[in-house]
């Protein structure tokens, strides 16, 4: 069995790397890591796609990857909460669209927790 002086030894050691991991993590979390990509089905024109999201409100969303839509176009979208809104396509462009909802989503839906 190691001394009392052994057991120092060891735990300084051991605080000695906390302290390193520590001041590595802070380090690391000076860059903002990118929001993991959220997908939401959209069903327009009898056609579905995937488009990601990249932003979402109680009164809309915009989507990336939507393409085939005309402002105006009456459209479902399914959130990765699996709820399922109505809208409407407000605009359109290359792609990128943002839609209207029918009906508000509530204040705390779960659809707005990532946003």
């Amino acid at each position: 069995m190691g001394t009392s002086s052994d057991r120092v030894v060891m735990e300084n050691s051991a605080t000695r790397l906390q302290s390193s991991i520590h001041r590595a993590a802070v380090q690391r979390r000076a860059f903002k890591r990118p929001a993991p990509t959220r997908h939401a089905m959209l069903q327009a024109h009898g056609a579905v796609q995937c488009p990601s999201i990249r932003s979402i409100t109680r009164s809309g969303i915009k989507l990336d990857g939507a393409f085939g839509l005309q402002p105006g176009d009456a459209v479902t979208v399914r959130l990765p909460t699996q709820q399922i809104a109505g809208g409407t396509v407000e605009w359109s462009v290359a792609g990128f669209c943002g839609i209207r909802f029918s009906q508000p989503l509530g204040e705390n839906d779960p659809a707005l927790a990532d946003a």
